[in-house]
This record gives structure tokens, sequence and C-alpha cells, in this order.
């Protein structure tokens, strides 16, 4: 994931990573993140959201992360996650 995260920094100008809906499961949480950015070497405008879940240890500690790229992904991961807006 951090090579990943290092080329987006490496070919994208002015990256942002906004958050867009989170939604609480108590021991799992759902977070759609949107990322802005424009291409370096052409300027283009980009734009992505990614949806994630996060699994939580009884101490807080995140134990598993999903991430779905494809598609409704906001939809997806509340599916996996069994949870419902």
């Amino acid at each position: 994931m951090a090579d990943f995260i290092n080329d987006i920094f490496e070919n994208f100008g002015e990256a942002r990573f906004t958050v867009g809906r989170v939604l609480d499961g108590g021991d799992r949480i759902v977070a759609e993140v949107v990322l802005t950015a424009s291409g370096k070497a052409s300027g283009v405008p980009v734009g992505r959201s990614v949806s994630t879940i996060y699994f939580f240890s009884p101490h807080g500690r995140v134990l598993r992360q999903d991430i779905f790229w494809q598609g409704d992904g906001w939809k997806l991961a509340l599916e996996a996650a069994g949870l419902s807006e």
C-alpha cells in the first residue's frame, strides 16, 4: 500500500485525499475516501473514490483493511461489512 501512495505523489501534482462518508459499525468502520489530483506531465485532472472497511480489535487497533476499488465501492463495502445506511 505504501508503494501505491508513493506512486500517486510521484506521478500526480496536488494530490488530495478527503473523506466522503463514514459509517460506524462498532468493531468495523466503512469509509469512503476521495482522491483528487492532476497529472504532473499532462495537467489533466483526475478523481477517484475508494471505499474501505477497517476491522478493529477489542483494543482499538486495526486488524484488517479491505479496499473496494471497482464499481460502487461504497455499496460493496457496506455489504461486505454486513452494514446498511
